[in-house]
């Protein structure tokens, strides 16, 4: 290669070089300005939640001061009733106590005097010490305001909304649990699952019945060619409540978190023993329940689709699983018909 070429192409290079770090500072400048635009989003959101909860507490202690005023209005009046039967009363103990003085009890009127105080003497006063006070229990809902209360941060193209989880397999082969027995779903979606929002979602798989890891099968677990659907496929190995939760951002897709009751076969066969058919048809229905409890606690530990490969880490929660874009040794690749 002759000086002079090998100076241009030098030179050249550093001419696209300065272009790039000016194209770097401008977009740096950019995200520090939208950094700051979604704080002051989150800030505005704040401030316009603790707005409501102030409104929310001042209409609250409208209400107690509504109440008590009640409360308090019964107690004058009734105080007021007490007080009158009182006047009347020493009214006519002075008379009585007059006539006695003089001697002329004989004259005193027993009857005419009873039917005046009769009405105040049988009246049936209110027992106050029986009277409820009113008091201030505080809301659940509030007790523990969690990050996905608020929102949450879309770091890839698309939304939770977008996607749908779906169960695949017939529900009437997932009936009783068995050591081959398999249970399919699938994430969809109308987009794509790009390698953003494959880093970014999360399934997790747990049965409610044991603290057993549940078993999935990493050869079925694949991503369509089109990118379009997600497969999930796990073992129904033991009866009980499964529950398959997907998360993107932490925020659950449409009809997660998927819910799948399993019989053991004992139970199977004395539920048949006393079912009809309209009885087993309508257990068939509802043993696939999606989309229920929409937002529970987003689940710590969960398996991570990160083009190219998954790894398998132990963790506190025996049933949950995660991945990883840096596997160690024992990472299994993700297989998929396009590599990502």
């Amino acid at each position: 290669m002759e000086l002079d070429i090998f100076v241009e192409r030098l030179q050249n290079k550093l001419i696209i070089n300065d272009q790039k770090l000016e194209d770097i500072d401008c977009k740096r400048k950019e995200l520090t300005k939208s950094s700051q635009e979604v704080q002051e989003k989150i800030s505005a959101l704040c401030a316009e939640v603790q707005a409501r909860v102030g409104a929310a507490g001042e209409a609250l202690k409208g209400k107690t001061v509504v109440e008590f005023s009640k409360l308090e209005k019964e107690l004058s009046s009734t105080r007021e009733e007490v007080r009158g039967g009182s006047l009347v009363l020493c009214s006519e103990l002075e008379k009585i106590t007059e006539l006695v003085g003089r001697g002329d009890e004989d004259k005193f009127d027993v009857d005419e005097c009873w039917g005046r105080v009769k009405e105040i003497i049988s009246r049936c006063q209110l027992d106050e010490s029986t009277r409820k006070m009113p008091s201030f229990y505080h809301s659940k809902t509030l007790a523990k305001v969690k990050t996905s209360d608020l929102g949450y941060l879309s770091m890839a193209e698309f939304l939770p909304d977008q996607f749908q989880l779906v169960l695949t397999s017939p529900v009437s082969s997932l009936m009783v649990a068995s050591d081959m027995n398999k249970a399919i779903c699938t994430v969809t979606t109308s987009q794509q699952f790009t390698e953003m929002i494959q880093a970014n979602i999360k399934f997790s798989i747990k049965n409610k019945a044991c603290k057993e890891t549940v078993p999935y099968c990493k050869e079925e677990c694949k991503l369509s060619e089109d990118k379009k659907s997600f497969q999930i496929c796990f073992l129904v190995q033991r009866p009980g409540v499964y529950m398959l939760t997907v998360l993107l951002y932490d925020q659950h897709v449409n009809d997660s978190p998927l819910v799948l009751r399993v019989a053991s076969k004992e139970e199977m066969d004395n539920e048949e023993e006393n079912t009809t058919p309209e009885d087993e048809e309508q257990s068939t229905t509802q043993s696939v329940t999606p989309g229920v409890a929409r937002q529970p606690e987003p689940e710590k530990d969960c398996l991570v689709l990160v083009p190219p490969t998954i790894t398998k880490t132990t963790t506190t929660s025996p049933t949950t699983q995660s991945m990883s874009s840096q596997p160690p040794p024992s990472a299994v690749p993700l297989r998929r018909p396009v590599p990502l």
